[in-house]
This record gives structure tokens, sequence and C-alpha cells, in this order.
């Protein structure tokens, strides 16, 4: 019996081990819980308050309306404060605070505060727009920018005599300087040291999200996997964004664009923009992200050398890379927009996107695919939609795009129009259907646009009629497949739709 009972014992204090060591690694996968956490999004409008998502209830009040704004299609507050709003918080002598706070500052050059903790009447640390002052000296920042950035200040209070009755954190102002001006975002305070992993999740979690470049520091998943290498793909380190989720870091990031949201380049997930992510209808899965950074070279700033033909000419300098992680990344259909003003001015020429699968950015003629613009607004915003990346599964692909003529392209337009016929459904107007990159390395991209639903067939033929690919597609307006054959040569591609049927002869280089 007690055999009985101690192996009992024993196998109940091994799986409250196990239980004990899962619940560890799965809050270690998630963002700690800090000790104030304020999301512009969390404001109660009705009752005027900012939410505390940390649990500890330290809401803030407003005296009145707050303005909103928004930074990356997130949403932000606008302040005008003339007061900082004060938290409640006793620090201990053995505290280490982190604060991370994503902001944008008024544009004009007048300093602001953002935070301070005070510890006593006149021992206090601040961050400010232009400099941070610590307990032992002032540093002045060397840049000053008007520009969305993620804060992160890290202090500890050993050996200073705190007085508990007057300490008190203050955010959206200071002590010194009691305002601040511009839009406020996320605000997450810790009252206690953090490991470095936890800090890189944190830091990923605010850069994907509000579209802040991270210059130093990995983009990693809640598993640690690497989403963006900063030392590998340092040449392309400017106005690094992405689009993504990853439900444990709280991450569903549909539409991005870098520079907080300010940069020429944005990209969404289906084929438009919404005022907030949280408008995009689109759904991700979990895992799967797309980020993408470039070499922050002039976009006007065009290669027009006519001498080297094994590269494609009419580039701009300005190139981007692109990482996929996720095993379902390559088949999101994603909206480019690329602001070009100065081109849309010239109605004789336009803008293509040119990518390089094997992400080589000096974009070889064999390997690469050219793509005509879907639109172009008023504003001078170039669009390419039903655009997938890395579909040939490297991981990484290259962008930039192509000064063209008007003429030329229509000339060259690798789009195919089949008009209607006695036989088709009177409701079918048109099939448009693109191949690329033909002739190629081996792998091809084929994407069909119906004007209505339809059943697709799709399948290859080699110079002996044998199908060697086929795949019967369904219930679509809307397809795109790719596909890799493996030997060099000539092939037919059969797109055939109720009674209708279109051949494309293939090359593989």
């Amino acid at each position: 019996m007690n055999k009985i009972m101690f192996f009992v014992k024993l196998s109940v204090c091994f799986l409250f081990f196990i239980m004990s060591k899962n619940n560890f690694g799965q809050r270690n996968s998630q963002i700690p819980t800090p000790y104030l956490w304020l999301k512009a999004d969390s404001v109660n409008y009705e009752q005027n308050y900012w939410t505390d998502l940390s649990g500890h209830n330290h809401h803030v009040y407003f005296n009145s309306p707050v303005d909103s704004g928004k930074i990356n299609y997130q949403p932000s507050l606008k302040f005008e404060t003339t007061n900082p709003f004060t938290i409640p918080y006793r620090p201990k002598k053995k505290d280490v605070i982190c604060m991370f706070v994503v902001y944008k500052a008024d544009t004009t050059q007048k300093s602001y505060s953002i935070w301070s903790v005070q510890l006593d009447s006149s021992k206090y640390i601040e961050m400010n727009s232009h400099f941070v002052k610590t307990l032992y000296r002032t540093d002045t920042y060397e840049e000053i920018k008007h520009t969305p950035v993620i804060n992160f200040f890290s202090h500890d209070w050993i050996n200073q005599k705190i007085d508990t009755t007057y300490a008190h954190l203050n955010i959206c102002g200071g002590d010194s300087i009691k305002s601040f001006r511009g839009l406020i975002a996320e605000i997450l305070f810790y009252n206690r040291n953090l490991k470095q992993k936890d800090l890189v999740k944190i830091f990923t979690y605010l850069a994907i999200k509000h579209g802040i470049t991270l210059q130093n520091i990995d983009y990693k998943n809640s598993i640690d996997t690497i989403l963006w290498d900063v030392t590998k793909n340092k040449l392309f380190s400017n106005e690094i964004a992405g689009i993504g989720k990853d439900i444990k870091l709280k991450i569903n990031q549909k539409q991005t664009a870098g520079n907080g949201g300010e940069s020429i380049l944005k990209i969404t997930v289906g084929n438009r923009f919404y005022n907030l992510n949280k408008e995009n209808p689109h759904e991700l899965n979990d895992g799967d992200f797309l980020i993408f950074g470039d070499n922050g070279e002039s976009l006007y700033d065009f290669n027009n050398d006519t001498s080297e033909t094994s590269f494609i000419k009419n580039l701009s300098n300005r190139r981007w890379l692109v990482k996929r992680t996720g095993n379902t990344a390559h088949t999101i259909p994603t909206t480019v927009m690329i602001a070009a003003p100065e081109i849309a001015k010239d109605t004789t020429v336009t803008l293509n996107l040119v990518i390089s699968p094997s992400a080589n950015t000096l974009f070889p003629t064999d390997s690469c695919f050219i793509l005509a613009s879907d639109s172009l607004d008023s504003m001078g915003n170039f669009y390419f939609h039903n655009i997938h990346w890395d579909t040939d599964i490297s991981g990484t692909d290259a962008f930039t795009f192509q000064l063209d003529t008007i003429q030329a392209m229509t000339q060259r337009s690798s789009l195919i129009n089949l008009e209607n016929d006695s036989t088709t459904d009177g409701n079918l107007n048109a099939i448009k259907i693109q191949v690329y990159p033909n002739p190629s390395k081996g792998v091809f991209n084929v994407q069909v646009n119906l004007i209505k639903s339809e059943n697709v067939n799709l399948f290859v033929q080699d110079e002996t009629g044998k199908t060697i690919y086929q795949r019967n597609l369904y219930n679509s307006n809307y397809y795109f497949e790719s596909f890799q054959l493996n030997s060099k040569g000539v092939y037919l591609l059969n797109i055939e739709t109720n009674k209708k049927r279109k051949n494309i002869k293939l090359v593989v280089l």
C-alpha cells in the first residue's frame, strides 16, 4: 500500500512538473505582463478614460475628450496637454524600470516631455522629445525625429532614497516640462528587469504593429524564429515593416508602411487599403509573415545603362528585400502601392513592378518578371494588385520599380484578353491571364481573373503532348497557381473555363 501511495505521489509530482514546465514555456512565448499597458485602441470614449490592459487598473481619466490619429494604420491619441497624467507608482530601492513608448512628437522644434518618474521633491528622471534626463546627467539626442519612434528606457534605483509619499509616474508630460504635443499609440511600463528574449519579443511586437524600424535587434516571433536578420539584411535596413500574424505576440498586421506608416511604399492584404488595420477583413494564418526593408536610395534615380543587356534596364536605384516566414505566407494576395507623384505628372510614362524570385538585386532579364500597374490615383500613387511573394519558396524576394513608357508597356504587356464568342456564357465578358516569368528557369506563376466565379482546368503538356502537370480549380473568380518544370524545353500551358480554352507557350531555359 505504501509503495502504491508513493507511486501516486511521485506521479502527481511528475505531472505537476510537466504542467509547470509547459505553462512556463507558454508564458515565456508571450509578451510579459507590464505594470501599466495603455494602447490607443483601449480608450473608453463614452466614459472618457484610457483602459489599463495590464490588469492593475491604473486607468487614465481625461478631463476632456481626446482626439484620435493613427500610426501605421493603428489608432493613436492626439495630445495637446498642459498637465501630465499621474499614475500611482511607489518605486522600491531594488526596482528596475523598463519603459516603452510609441509616439510621434509635434513637428515644431519645441521640446516636449513624454514621461517622468519622480522619486522625491527634487529627484526625477525624464524622457523628452529632445533629451533624456537621468539622476546623474542630461543627454541631448544627436538627431531630433518628428516621425513615429519606439522610445525605450531602463533605469534602477540602487542606493537611492525614495520618498514613497511623493513618488509617482507621469505620462504624456513630465515634471520639468508639463506638456506633450503629438501622437501616442502605446505605452508599456515595467517595474522590473526584463530578459533579453523578452525585450526582443516586445520590440518585435511594437515594430511590426507600428511600422517602426529596429536597427540593432533581430525581429523574432513567439517561438524565437528570426523573421528579419538585421545583420544579414543590413543593406536593406531602411524603413523596415511587415504584415503577419502571431497570436501569442498579439500581432495581426494586415496593412503596413515603414516609417510609422509614412513611407512611400505601402502593402496591404487584399485589393484595397482601409483607414485602420482592424477594418481590413482578410484573415492571416498564425505564423505567416512578410517583412521587407529597402536600401535607402532615391526612388527617382533610375539606372539607364544600355550597355549591359543581361539586366533589366531603367530600374530605380531604390531596391527592396522581402523575407517570408510561415507555411502559407507565399499564398497571401497583396496589393503594393508606391507613391511617385513626380512620375505621375508625365502622362507618357508609367511604373512597373519588377520582382526577382532569387532575390538578385541586379535583376537579371532571364529570371525576373515585370508587372504593369493596375491603377493610378489622383495623388500619384501606383497600385499593383494580387501580388504574391516568394512563390518559389526560397525564403526571399527582391523587388524594385521600372520607369517605362506607356507605348512600350502596351506593346510588351503579358496580359491576354479573350473576347466573347457565341458559345460563351453571356455574363462572362473576358478572361485575363498573366503568366510570369516566361521564359524562366523553371518556376512559373499563373494568375487568372474572371468576371464571375467559374471552375478552371489548368494543365501543362510537354513537346510530345503528354500532360505533366494538372490542377482543377473550383468556384472562384480569381486563381493563383505556382508550379515548377524541371527540364529545359518548350511546353504548352492550357487554361480552360467552360467552353473556352487558351494555350500559352512556356519556355524553360
